[in-house]
């Protein structure tokens, strides 16, 4: 699973599917990996708000 391996990561960087407009949004279920994530200080970018910086 992606949470195992990203706790394990010296970087962790969660890509969040967060942008319908571009493409089908996966945020159904994602809560887990988004928590997770502020818990435990991962890199999280926004397709919807980011992803203009990262392409």
């Amino acid at each position: 699973m992606d949470i195992e391996m990203l706790a394990s990561a010296r970087f962790a960087l969660l890509v969040n599917h967060d942008d319908d407009q571009r493409e089908f949004a996966y945020t159904t279920g994602a809560q887990t990996s988004l928590a997770k994530s502020a818990e435990l200080g991962w890199t999280v970018v926004s397709m919807k708000n980011d992803w203009t910086m990262v392409f």
